[in-house]
Parts: structure tokens; C-alpha cells; sequence
């Protein structure tokens, strides 16, 4: 496989907390991308929790240090807290801090391996598009039957956070203050345009039972009435769905995001716009069982009632 004739470099953050193995494998990967020597790299690394008597931590900080002055990168920085923020916290504070310095940033957590192109679709893409064009750019993509005339990127509505990039002015856009999403009627079809999972997600993040960032995320990508770009074979292997991480129950999840990264030259010219025939299909990667929509409406109603009664 040939690598991309040149690649106008884009700055990589990466989160990570207390998996060093997962941590390792994800630096091995992304310095084994094409053009990693011009890659910018910032690790930044939650705390210690109080509770936690483990050395996951501190061994997670070890491995990352492990990799300065190996000249893998064209620069590389750890950056660690004393407190455990938690990984929403964490990912707002470090993206905010980066975009101060970027107008576009690549973002990946410590659990992801790419495949060697995944640097450069990602470049390459970001560069190509525009921030009022798209909204985000998903590394990662779930299995999908997707028809052969679809080129070799395709658009939806639902945003991804397993591997992602996009520009500082949408970035901008977020108000990450979680009380303020509104769960009108109006909303929730707005949500259930970017998969029927996101209302219940939304309604747990009002009620503080979840704290997620890209619950936030998803939910301006919506309002803003852009589509998200993913490749059509992809280029993330999230290596934490195996009961390590905070949100990922290998038990729980749906057997088409167990896909491998793979390597495939892809000309992001070759786009033949929003299909909303895929993008339905796509979506059902986030179906939920009827009986969870009939409780999240029956809370909505109640909570309704509730209000008109005050």
C-alpha cells in the first residue's frame, strides 16, 4: 500500500486515564500513520480517583512518557492532573485549551487503533471540507451494508466520538452547559433524527444519571443541520469495548461497532451527497427496544403533567 503524496498536518489530542496497555497500542498505531512525523501530539491524562488504591494510573502516565524523545511525532506533550475530572470534563477543558491554538484538531481517547491512512483521510478531509459544510469527520464507522454506488464516503446525521475531527467554529457552537437542552416535543424528533438513542441519553444527562460530552456533541450537530462524513470501511478499532471503560459493556453493545480498522486509499472527491436511504439504515445502529420508548414517553408525559400542575 502506497502512502498519500502529501498531507497538510492537523494537531492530534488524545485522552486517556487509567489503561496503559490500551494506551500503548493506540500510540503504537497512530506513529505507524503515514506522515506521523508531522503529527502535533497532545496526551492528556485524568487523575487518580479517590478510591482508586491501583497503579493504572501512574502506570498510564509511565507509558505515555515512555514515548518522548523518540521522535515519532513532530512534537509531543503529556499533560497530567492531580484531580480526576472525568472524561467529559476532561475532553471540553483539553479541546477548548487545543483550539486555542488550532482552527482544526484531530481527537481520539485511549482506546482507539487506527489503521495507517486514518492520519491522512482524516487531513485530508478536514482540509477539504469546510466548517459550513460539515459538522464533524467520524474515523470510525459501524458495520453497514452500504450499496456499491454510494462512493467512498458517505454522510449522516448522527455524529461519532470514536475517533473524530472538526473545526474550531463548530466546536465554538456547543453549550456545554447540560440543563439547558430542551426536551420538547419539537426535540425529541430532532433527536430521533440523529438516532432514537439520543432522547434517552439527552433525558439522563438533564437528570445528571450520565455525564457525557458527546451526548451534548450529538445534539448541535442536529441544530446545526450539517451531516458528519465517514468512511466507508473503518479506519477505528475501538479496542476498549472489552469491559475496561466507563460507558463500554462489551455486553451491551451492538455487534456491528465490533469492527476492525483497515487501511484503504479513499478520494474524498468521491462523494455523491446525502442519501437518505443510507443514512436511515445507519441509524438503526441505534434502534431501541420498544418497551425503553414506551417508558422514555410515558416519563416525558408525566413530566408534562407535572408541569402544568405548578
Amino acid at each position: 500500500m502506497t502512502a498519500p503524496q502529501s498531507i497538510q498536518p492537523i494537531p492530534v489530542v488524545i485522552f486517556g486515564y487509567n489503561r496503559p496497555n490500551h494506551l500503548k497500542q493506540t500510540l503504537d498505531a497512530l506513529s505507524g500513520n503515514y506522515g506521523h512525523q508531522d503529527i502535533p501530539v497532545t496526551i492528556y491524562l485524568d487523575g487518580r480517583k479517590a478510591n482508586d488504591e491501583t497503579n493504572a494510573t501512574d502506570n498510564t502516565i509511565k507509558v505515555a512518557e515512555n514515548y518522548k524523545g523518540k521522535s515519532l511525532f513532530k512534537s509531543y506533550r503529556v499533560i497530567t492532573s492531580k484531580h480526576n475530572r472525568g472524561l467529559a470534563k476532561s475532553v471540553i477543558r483539553g479541546v477548548n485549551e487545543q483550539f486555542r491554538g488550532s482552527d482544526k484538531l484531530i481527537v481520539l481517547e485511549d482506546d482507539l487503533v487506527t489503521s495507517r491512512d486514518f492520519y491522512s483521510f482524516m487531513c485530508d478531509t478536514l482540509n477539504t471540507y469546510e466548517a459550513d459544510q460539515i459538522w464533524s469527520v467520524s474515523g470510525y464507522t459501524p458495520k453497514i451494508n452500504l450499496p456499491k454506488e454510494v462512493g467512498e464516503i458517505f454522510t449522516s446525521t448522527r455524529a461519532n466520538s470514536w475517533g473524530w475531527g472538526m473545526h474550531k467554529e463548530n466546536w465554538k457552537k456547543v453549550d456545554w452547559n447540560y440543563t439547558n437542552l430542551n426536551l420538547s416535543l419539537q426535540n425529541i424528533r430532532l433527536l430521533d433524527t440523529g438516532g432514537a438513542d439520543l432522547k434517552i441519553y439527552v433525558s439522563a444527562q438533564r437528570r445528571g444519571l450520565i455525564d457525557s460530552w458527546a451526548t451534548i456533541w450529538c445534539y448541535y450537530a442536529l441544530l446545526s443541520k450539517k451531516y458528519v462524513i465517514y468512511p466507508v470501511e473503518s479506519k477505528v478499532e475501538n479496542i476498549g469495548i472489552d469491559n475496561s471503560g466507563t460507558h463500554s459493556r462489551r455486553e451491551n453493545i451492538n455487534p456491528n461497532f465490533l469492527v476492525k480498522a483497515r487501511e484503504r486509499p479513499i478520494n474524498i472527491a468521491n462523494y455523491h451527497g446525502f442519501n437518505k436511504k443510507i443514512n436511515q439504515d445507519f441509524l438503526k445502529n441505534f434502534d431501541i427496544s420498544p418497551k425503553t420508548s414506551l417508558l422514555f414517553y410515558l416519563s416525558f408525559i408525566k413530566s408534562l403533567l407535572h408541569a402544568k400542575k405548578q
